[in-house]
């Protein structure tokens, strides 16, 4: 039977679908649910009295091409148009071929790292405004948290020296109990990261100033936690007060996550660090590791035997 599009979107992303995706194990926050709503309106809009069987790859393509948005954008378009493919699928005997749509280019720009006397001057207590934010992104920088991770940090998760990364808050406010990547608890995605000595004291010594339960919030104001947009504009006064070289460099709380992976793989192998950080990959792990250039110039050193062999 043939169908048009704008009839099987009809039913995509209501409360029935979500619950059936909750039902497989899969999870979509509210957010997530609009972003794909409006996604899904543009591509009905352009699509939406065309039969699913006659629409070709190079169409798609096409229409995404000539629109002035960001590839990772265009990207979600093509996830969306996935979906209705597998939502015609799920509904009707007769299955039509999801098509290998190419992916645009990420064309995003990645976070640099700071060096190591970076970091000391960036912690450097005098230039805080808020103890506890800098406390949080010590813990980040010292255990490779994503910002969503250290906010949503509770005493509970602090046990034998260790911190136990079992969720993050969302963009929305909400504590998942899963990682990033993660559906739910039993996927895999929690991880265990030593902390630091120094960072540990630092912590003990401010929650010894709590007498709150176990799963409470370590890192909190006005009764809630940190949110993402006060932690940000901390971040990047306490950054200008450090005077810390930004020019042409992308500087960001992130930076502290790339920042520990690069050190950490100075030392250690990359599936030790991928376990640690939460990676799904080895390439992921590589892809957070940005050399500095006493980095570059060690490695062409360790080389110079070589080439002086080869060409001398």
């Amino acid at each position: 039977m043939r169908t048009k599009i704008k009839e099987i979107a009809a039913s995509m992303y209501s409360d029935g679908y979500t619950s059936r995706l909750e039902m497989m194990g899969r999870s979509m926050e509210a957010k997530t649910i609009k972003q794909k709503e409006m996604l899904l309106s543009i591509i009905v809009g352009e699509f939406g009295d065309r039969n699913l069987d006659d629409i070709k790859i190079k169409e798609v393509m096409s229409f995404l091409f000539y629109i002035d948005r960001s590839n990772s954008w265009k990207n979600r378009c093509l996830t969306v148009i996935s979906e209705i493919y597998e939502e015609y699928n799920w509904s009707h005997k007769k299955q039509i071929p999801r098509p290998k749509f190419p992916r645009f280019i990420n064309n995003s720009t990645k976070s640099d790292v700071f060096t190591e006397e970076e970091l000391t001057a960036f912690f450097n207590s005098a230039y805080w405004s808020d103890m506890t934010c800098r406390l949080l992104f010590l813990l980040i920088a010292g255990c490779g948290l994503r910002l969503g991770e250290g906010r949503a940090v509770m005493k509970r998760q602090f046990q034998e020296n260790s911190l136990i990364v079992d969720g993050f808050i969302s963009s929305t406010g909400r504590r998942t109990n899963y990682n990033k990547g993660g559906k739910n608890v039993s996927d895999g995605k929690i991880r265990v990261v030593p902390v630091p000595d120094r960072i540990l004291s630092e912590i003990t010594d401010y929650l010894t100033l709590s007498d709150g339960p176990e799963d409470d919030y370590v890192f909190i104001r006005h009764g809630k936690p940190l949110s993402q947009r006060y932690t940000e504009s901390v971040f990047q006064r306490t950054l200008k007060k450090s005077g810390i070289n930004v020019n042409g460099r992308k500087l960001v709380p992130h930076s502290l996550r790339y920042t520990y992976v690069t050190l950490l793989r100075r030392t250690s192998p990359v599936d030790e660090v991928r376990r640690l950080v939460g990676h799904s990959s080895a390439s992921m792990t590589e892809y957070y590791t940005r050399p500095g250039l006493s980095d570059l110039l060690q490695n062409a050193n360790n080389f110079k035997s070589t080439v002086d062999r080869i060409f001398g």
